[in-house]
């Protein structure tokens, strides 16, 4: 789309549309139907694609349907239901709108999934599993929490252990993460060597650093 050149006698100056001048003697602008029409039919494709009615009080709908047809990029995960799938830039991530248990916004679909990091620190989406206190109030650990009660992870504040995949209720909203430093990790039905068989949540030490045991938390 482009202003209406080929049209003789628009009148743009620049390139321009311009308003008549009486002063200068400057003619305004003519804005031909055919011009005017294919500039609303455009943008109607856009409200088609995304599926949204054109209204016409609404100045907002344009926005809304370039974020329903592309990735919406949010500073944060918005609080409110915005569409099914958002970007978060705090958190370098793509989260889906869903329900997990208690909660009910937005998470990634990886959340409470464990995984190993090679960086010093974890990343923005991710979380140490070193048993520290956590407030599972807060946005990045609300989607955490209720997961791990869903799937039978928390534990009561007596009943967590030091290298199992617990999380501990700790009265009011403190919650503690699991604390996975030190250990080997191995998965049920996996005990080839039985020449030197382990019980499933039985420990070992090994040499890597504590920072790589994390939690793809949010």
């Amino acid at each position: 789309m482009d202003f209406p050149k080929s049209v003789p006698g628009v009148g743009l100056v620049g390139g321009r549309f311009v308003n008549e001048d009486a002063a200068t003697g400057q003619l305004g602008s003519l804005i031909p139907a055919e011009w005017g029409n294919s500039l609303m039919d455009e943008l109607f494709a856009v409200f088609v694609a995304a599926g949204i009615e054109p209204e016409e009080s609404d100045t907002t709908q344009l926005l809304q349907a370039i974020r329903g047809v592309s990735l919406p990029i949010y500073p944060s995960a918005p609080a409110m239901n915005v569409g099914p799938i958002v970007y978060a830039l705090d958190r370098q991530q793509i989260l889906h709108w869903q329900t997990i248990g208690s909660f009910t916004g937005y998470a990634s679909p990886e959340v409470g999934k464990f995984t190993w990091g090679t960086s010093i620190a974890a990343r923005p989406y991710e979380e140490n599993a070193i048993g520290q206190t956590i407030d599972r109030t807060l946005p990045k650990y609300a989607a955490l929490v209720a997961w791990a009660e869903v799937n039978g992870h928390m534990q009561t504040s007596g009943a967590w252990v030091k290298g199992a995949f617990h999380f501990a209720s700790l009265g009011g909203n403190s919650v503690r993460m699991p604390d996975l430093r030190d250990q080997f990790i191995r998965a049920t039905g996996t005990d080839v060597d039985t020449a030197n068989a382990r019980q499933l949540g039985s420990a070992r030490k090994m040499p890597w650093r504590e920072s790589m045991a994390r939690s793809a938390a949010y």
